[in-house]
């Protein structure tokens, strides 16, 4: 069973902080499948959280994966950005 299916078995316990340890953490492996997979766990909405927006600019400033933060970024959706 990999990552993804488990969290998709506890989908509803899934919030916003477990995205921003996957950022923080680089769990590139994971985000990946997170947001591709045929049942995503993230949703291009969960971008567009001011919360989520806010932590990855303090990560990016700090200088830390932001490769990883920009690979991600790729599944936003700028125009709603608040």
């Amino acid at each position: 069973m990999t990552a993804v299916q488990v969290g998709n078995k506890y989908i509803d316990k899934i919030n916003n902080n477990l995205l921003i340890y996957s950022l923080d953490n680089a769990n590139e492996e994971f985000l990946k499948n997170a947001f591709k997979d045929p049942n995503p766990i993230f949703t291009p909405d969960t971008l567009n959280k001011r919360k989520i927006i806010r932590e990855m600019i303090v990560m990016m400033h700090r200088g830390a994966n932001i490769e990883l933060i920009l690979n991600v970024l790729l599944y936003a959706d700028f125009a709603k950005w608040p």
